[in-house]
């Protein structure tokens, strides 16, 4: 007896159905039956103070509401984060306004999974398209992320509807969509400001790979940097006028003096691990301020040069890319948790559980994937590899916090799943020659 051969174009359809699904419980469940040992505080005091001063007084400032009568604007945080959840704020109930975020935060979580399954589909059949997508609605860092008053949610979103969109404009070679995906970028940045110069690797591609076509990709890049050009100017202009300079230098500042201590810790200390920099006597004198940040690593490098190659060239992405994030209680949690369904229900510690497992294996698989991605000339996958290094690359440079890794996890996975299956089809091909 012989049984039809299954059509993995038909399990598409029904895959992606289930894999809404199992998202949308997991997210759902996630910010409903969490329970966090003080939300607003560190980052998320300051995302509460900035929306709650623009909802109420018109004013960006991140001062706590009834602090001080008149609030004093600043530049320190990007907007679009606090901009994005002013309309959920309530005036007398800060528990209420989080509930309202943590939900709004759990439906991008959804629609970034089902934005990842569109573009994995774009280079990987559906069966292998599919089985990227699981690991996306699975992964802990992803669902767990959406529980807090943190801008790593929308982020996330924002960063995987760009690259679905960039890609459609490559592919459709579509002015609109580059305009579409130039506004995302825009949007991405004023989220979280890591993506500023993602644009400047866009040219670099282009000025290494197609040269000869410069005038029509040129034409491209001009459509897709115009909403980034026009926000950034925008944004540095209402800067100039509220406080008097164009940026806040502080956090560009920080950002590279964090990252500046090898292993995340201050003279191998293990007990100022994750926050080196409270312990060293030089914080109050160079925090915030880049030239002494910058003339102390130039004699690190003197010093100890080999021990800071290392950090910088293996060690800084060895950390970006740790399982255990570096704040509270490690594991997937930012914030300590005082109840948690990863603890409690059986569904979240199975795919924990499943995703600890996977988690070194997809990202060495994702590293070979950028490498067959670039030698087969595939363009979607290429686009996911070059976000891949930007990042990787930026984070060499700054801070190497796990945190900061976990908007690129499904561009991991994606490009992960993409590597398997380029081995899978040469070892197909190779047995077929051998037969």
């Amino acid at each position: 007896m012989s049984f039809p051969k299954l059509d993995p174009n038909r399990l598409w359809i029904p895959g992606v159905v289930a894999i809404f699904l199992l998202a949308a419980t997991l997210f759902g469940i996630a910010v409903t039956d969490t329970h966090i040992n003080g939300p607003i505080r560190g980052d998320a005091r300051d995302y509460y103070g900035y929306a709650y001063n623009l909802k109420f007084h018109g004013v960006y400032s991140r001062e706590l509401p009834g602090t001080v009568e008149t609030p004093t604007p600043d530049a320190l945080r990007s907007p679009g984060y606090p901009a994005a959840i002013s309309i959920l704020v309530d005036k007398t109930d800060a528990e209420k306004t989080l509930k309202r975020v943590v939900l709004l935060q759990a439906v991008l979580g959804v629609l970034t999974v089902l934005a990842y399954l569109a573009l994995f589909r774009r280079f990987m059949p559906p069966v292998w398209a599919l089985g990227a997508g699981i690991v996306t609605a699975i992964s802990p860092h992803l669902v767990n992320a959406s529980v807090y008053l943190l801008s790593e949610t929308l982020f996330t979103f924002l960063l995987g509807v760009h690259l679905f969109a960039l890609e459609r404009a490559l592919r459709l070679r579509n002015i609109r969509w580059f305009l579409i995906a130039g506004i995302l970028l825009a949007l991405s940045f004023l989220a979280r400001p890591t993506t500023q110069f993602l644009l400047l690797a866009y040219v670099a591609i282009v000025v290494i790979r197609f040269r000869k076509d410069w005038r029509i990709y040129g034409k491209y890049l001009l459509w897709l940097a115009l909403p980034a050009v026009i926000t950034f100017a925008g944004w540095s202009a209402r800067n100039e006028i509220a406080i008097g300079r164009m940026s806040d230098p502080t956090l560009s500042a920080n950002f590279i003096q964090h990252g500046m201590y090898p292993n995340l810790m201050y003279n191998d200390e293990p007990g100022s691990y994750a926050y080196p920099y409270r312990f060293d006597p030089r914080n109050a004198e160079i925090s915030g301020k880049l030239a002494p940040t910058l003339e102390i690593i130039a004699d690190n490098f003197q010093q100890q040069p080999r021990r800071y190659l290392s950090w910088y060239l293996i060690g800084k992405p060895l950390q970006f890319f740790a399982w255990h994030l570096t704040e509270s209680d490690g594991d997937v949690y930012i914030y300590e948790a005082l109840h948690s369904p990863y603890r409690t229900n059986d569904l979240f510690k199975l795919t924990h559980d499943v995703a600890a497992f996977l988690h070194p294996f997809m990202i060495c698989l994702s590293l070979l994937g950028i490498y067959i991605a670039i030698k087969r000339k595939n363009p979607a996958a290429s686009l996911f590899g070059v976000a891949l290094l930007y990042f990787v690359a930026l984070h060499m440079i700054g801070a190497p916090f796990p945190r900061y890794s976990i908007p690129v996890r499904p561009i991991n996975y994606g490009l992960a799943f993409y590597a398997v299956y380029q081995m899978a089809l040469w070892l197909k091909t190779k047995s077929g020659r051998a037969q």
